[in-house]
């Protein structure tokens, strides 16, 4: 009985792409919805349980892992060469008393740092593991930093701007989509592993001719 409640359940690249599809097309929905104006604590639950629930199928199920072992890292890495705007806008925002001087200081100095240091680490980087393990670590804290110092000015200090943010686009985009993302991004960058070696037996690819 315990059999047919460990087994793992195939699953083809295909069906993961469309669950992560789907899974950033609720939040994006939830997000646009408005939601958040009455329910603000459904961001901080939505982030928590998205890195949860990758963690899980990562360490759970050999084909996610092969799935996200076959993502293009460079491109990855690269992706988060936006946060360098985003944290642009976070800043002028603040200087506009639209998004507390707090907040901004810490998630825009950091997403301005962190998308500097991701197009260099994706043009020069992405083939050495120390460098992108690195950068990983250093995005990743970034992101907690963001969402922590925001969560503690929302429901802690119940700051007016800050809960008013959470009702006006595209600041609900944030937790609903972006947050998640980057930190499942930053858990593959740290997680990924190396390709499987051919199974014993198989015959190796034939060089090719460099003539």
């Amino acid at each position: 009985m315990l059999e047919a409640t460990t087994r793992t359940v195939p699953t083809s690249p295909g069906r993961i792409s469309r669950y992560t599809g789907a899974w950033l097309a609720l939040g994006t929905a939830l997000a646009l919805s408005g939601v958040l104006r009455d329910l603000p604590q459904l961001a901080g639950a939505f982030v928590i349980s998205s890195a949860v629930a990758w963690t899980l199928a990562y360490r759970r199920s050999e084909e996610v892992r092969r799935w996200a072992s076959a993502l293009p890292m460079r491109a990855i890495i690269a992706a988060h060469a936006l946060r360098l705007p985003i944290g642009a806008v976070f800043l002028w925002e603040a200087s506009r008393g639209q998004l507390h001087p707090t907040f901004a200081d810490r998630a825009g100095w950091g997403d301005i740092a962190v998308g500097a240091v991701a197009l260099a680490v994706a043009i020069a980087g992405a083939r050495r593991p120390r460098v992108v393990r690195a950068f990983a670590w250093f995005g990743l804290v970034d992101i907690l930093i963001a969402f922590g110092t925001a969560m503690y000015l929302v429901f802690v200090v119940q700051d007016p701007v800050m809960v008013a943010a959470l009702s006006r686009l595209p600041y609900p985009l944030l937790p609903m989509a972006v947050v998640p993302l980057v930190i499942v991004t930053h858990l593959l960058m740290l997680t990924r592993r190396s390709p499987s070696p051919a199974p014993h037996g198989a015959r190796p690819s034939a060089p090719r001719d460099r003539r």
